[in-house]
């Protein structure tokens, strides 16, 4: 009976979670680290704008600058997502960044320190050209021994409209709750 309490309440996690779609407004350059652009006037890069040392150093570089302190570590408990937003120039340069969401409200200072402080990107290229882009940061961390270990494969973003099954996904929330309440309460 525990069992399947447990279970329910993963499924609804499951549904919820794992996955962010990102609306961004028109006439804008987008480039969303790790994720899948699903728009129909998505831009195509020669060079995609990144880290120095690419997607593991920068994962290496926030488990370093992100302290985790006592009130971290108890929020967090075994884990948590955020999505970043930040404007890159055409220079490479970070500026306005934002935490757009987050499970974990105590980490967002800390996150949007980080991001500030990152070096330099290497530039997006379009065209021959280098171009400023709105960087999208999908972020799954985990509670680690010491420091916050960042977990790629956690959060994927999509650029585009979220699908129109969000129906589908109320039904099955609503099965899993009712699940639960007939267990809970000894309901047949």
């Amino acid at each position: 009976m525990r069992l399947a309490i447990l279970t329910s309440f993963l499924l609804t996690g499951l549904m919820v979670m794992g996955q962010f779609y990102i609306q961004p407004p028109k006439g804008q350059l987008v480039y969303v680290v790790d994720g899948v652009q699903i728009q129909d006037d998505a831009p195509v890069f020669e060079q995609e704008p990144s880290f120095p040392g690419g997607r593991f150093e920068m994962f290496r570089y926030l488990e370093a600058n992100i302290p985790l302190t006592e009130p971290i570590r108890a929020e967090i408990m075994t884990g948590g997502e955020a999505l970043v937003e930040f404007k890159l120039d055409a220079a490479g340069r970070i500026g306005d960044a934002a935490v757009l969401r987050t499970n974990t409200p105590t980490l967002e200072f800390v996150i949007l320190r980080a991001v500030r402080n990152m070096p330099d990107w290497q530039p997006a290229i379009i065209d021959g050209v280098e171009t400023a882009v709105t960087v999208y940061l999908p972020l799954g961390y985990l509670n680690g021994p010491g420091v916050l270990v960042f977990d790629q494969g956690t959060s994927k973003a999509i650029v585009g409209r979220e699908p129109a099954a969000w129906w589908l996904k109320a039904i099955l929330l609503a099965g899993a709750v009712g699940v639960f309440a007939g267990l809970f309460f000894g309901l047949r």
